[in-house]
C-alpha cells in the first residue's frame, strides 16, 4: 500500500457575518399594560413634525407597538419626510 504524498488541507470556515440589529425601540414603542381584553387605543406620532394620530389594537400580554403613523413606518418614507420638513424650515 502505497501512502499518499501530498497533506491534506485544512479547510477554513469564514463565519457570515450577522446583521446589525437595530434597537427594537427604534421603531417601536413599549407600552406595558395590564388589560385582559384587546382593545383600541390612539397614539401620536413620533415623528418630528407629524402630529398624526393613529388607532392600534391592543392586545393582552403584548407590549411591543409600532411608533409611528402609517404613512411613516416605513424607514424611506420617514426619512423623506424628514428632509422635506428640513428644506421647509431652511427656507
Amino acid at each position: 500500500m502505497q501512502l499518499p504524498k501530498y497533506k491534506k488541507k485544512k479547510r477554513i470556515k469564514l463565519k457570515k457575518q450577522k446583521k446589525d440589529v437595530d434597537n427594537i425601540e427604534s421603531k417601536n414603542i413599549i407600552f406595558r399594560h395590564n388589560y385582559t381584553e384587546s382593545m383600541d387605543l390612539t397614539f401620536k406620532c413620533c415623528l418630528e413634525g407629524c402630529n398624526e394620530l393613529f388607532t392600534i389594537r391592543v392586545f393582552p400580554k403584548q407590549y411591543i407597538y409600532p411608533r409611528f403613523c402609517e404613512e411613516h413606518r416605513n424607514d424611506f418614507k420617514r426619512a423623506n419626510y424628514l428632509r422635506i420638513i428640513s428644506k421647509l424650515k431652511n427656507d
